[in-house]
């Protein structure tokens, strides 16, 4: 199969594109891995997979807009469906 001009410049745009996206895909997972070693780090010596989503990393505030645990889990959670 013969590819036209104008079908090789859509496939190099798709490639930019797709190389966009792989990067942004690194950076995304690389800003996620300290919430995810923070999940770790508390998870020694403590039984924290019974512990609520809801409840905050920070116990010496109330404030529902903090870090909570199930945000930590689900950074996790996105890591290790990457890498499987």
């Amino acid at each position: 199969m013969i590819i036209g001009q104008g079908q090789s410049a859509l496939i190099d745009s798709y490639r930019a594109r797709i190389a966009a996206l792989e990067a942004e895909n690194a950076r995304l997972k690389e800003a996620l891995k300290p919430f995810a070693e923070e999940l770790s780090n508390m998870a020694s010596g403590a039984d924290i997979e019974r512990w609520s989503d809801g409840l905050s990393i920070d116990d010496s505030t109330n404030d529902p807009s903090g870090i909570t645990l199930g945000d930590l889990r689900r950074a996790r959670a996105a890591l290790t469906r990457e890498e499987t």
